[in-house]
């Protein structure tokens, strides 16, 4: 059994007016299993502090400078940049190895908002996400990765200064990986 939690508070002074009081908590729970050549499972929620005023001069929308948020937030990058009201990832991740060499991965997002929304993103509903990851090694230092992503949009604007909309959309990839 794994059991994870962290928190971040950032604080100060965006500008000469503006002040920035803004949180993030992240807490997990997993565990493996003897299935095959091993698998597990975890259950992940991150919080990200929003504003519900952005007229005033203290920004509560946590910011996550210089981020590998996909690696986080869904593979599909729709949350590069967090939604002024704030962001709730909640990620249910499995992973399984059919063969010995072979691991599949399969993660669910449910995202939503962590303030009540503007008129313009008036659902805390931001959407869903499907990410399937293969992972096959070739040789010692090289691998294959083949993977696909399924977002489930409600349609409107995500919030945030990205420019990206939750409609439908999907993605995939393959990489060939090199470590050094």
């Amino acid at each position: 059994m794994r059991v994870r939690f962290d928190g971040a508070y950032e604080f100060g002074n965006k500008s000469a007016t503006v002040d920035i009081k803004a949180s993030m908590l992240t807490a997990s729970l997993g565990t493996k299993f003897n299935i095959m050549h091993g698998s597990g499972i975890s259950v992940w929620y991150d919080y990200l502090s929003g504003d519900t005023n952005t007229g005033d001069l203290t920004v509560h929308t946590f910011t996550t400078p210089y981020a590998t948020n996909h690696k986080f937030y869904g593979n599909m990058d729709k949350f590069l940049n967090i939604p002024t009201q704030g962001l709730q990832d909640i990620v249910i991740k499995t992973w399984i190895k059919p063969m010995k060499k072979l691991k599949v991965a399969v993660h669910l997002h449910q995202f939503l908002s962590a303030r009540k929304g503007t008129a313009a993103q008036p659902a805390k509903n931001l959407g869903q996400e499907i990410d399937v990851h293969l992972r096959y090694p070739l040789a010692k230092n090289t691998g294959l990765g083949l993977g696909y992503s399924h977002f489930f949009g409600n349609g409107t604007v995500d919030g945030g200064v990205s420019g990206n909309t939750t409609l439908d959309s999907n993605w995939g990839y393959a990489m060939v990986d090199f470590k050094f």
